[in-house]
């Protein structure tokens, strides 16, 4: 049986695999806080803004995704606000006529209200790049709506109440469940 996060795994790998294709010369890749600095441009990174659950449809999850695609050029792009524009461009005429469709977890919909604004997470997060970013939602049916505890390995979880931006100890933290 495939498990949701397959399917959405998936997904993330046919859409960086199409818009590879579409976009000769742009690095894609899914956003992780660690490459969003080390990203060779002219790059996407595609991020998950938010996922809201809908009713499950027979046997699969249906989720509705927040889709996130940075933009992203190096500053000494020549016309760099303008090329960022048309980066962008590019990737919302791309997303408008090319769906992504997989046979082994069901279809997804095509991409609705794509927008696209300036990448202030890009912006504040490193030095000689910046970014626009394209936002869309995407109607997801995913794999079989269940939960394998075999694949999370039990720890420890400690949590502290803090007041943002103030130091605290150690020994402030609670053990929430023990394993």
């Amino acid at each position: 049986m495939t498990q949701p996060t397959d399917g959405l795994v998936q997904v993330i790998d046919a859409m960086k695999s199409q818009l590879t294709t579409a976009l000769n010369g742009v690095n894609v890749s899914f956003w992780e806080s660690e490459n969003a600095s080390s990203v060779t441009a002219p790059a996407i990174l595609i991020d998950i803004e938010n996922l809201l659950l809908q009713t499950d449809l027979h046997d699969k999850v249906v989720v509705q995704v927040q889709w996130g695609l940075h933009c992203v050029l190096a500053e000494d792009t020549p016309d760099l606000q303008l090329s960022l524009r048309r980066f962008a461009l590019s990737v919302m005429q791309e997303l408008r006529d090319n769906s992504v469709w997989l046979p082994e977890t069901g279809v997804t919909q095509a991409a609705e209200h794509i927008v696209s604004v300036p990448d202030m997470q890009i912006l504040s997060t490193s030095g000689n790049a910046l970014a626009w970013k394209v936002g869309f939602q995407q109607t997801l049916h995913l794999g079989t709506s269940y939960w394998d505890a075999t694949a999370i390995t039990p720890q420890n979880i400690y949590i502290a109440r803090v007041k943002k931006g103030e130091p605290h100890a150690k020994s402030d933290h609670e053990l929430v469940h023990p394993v």
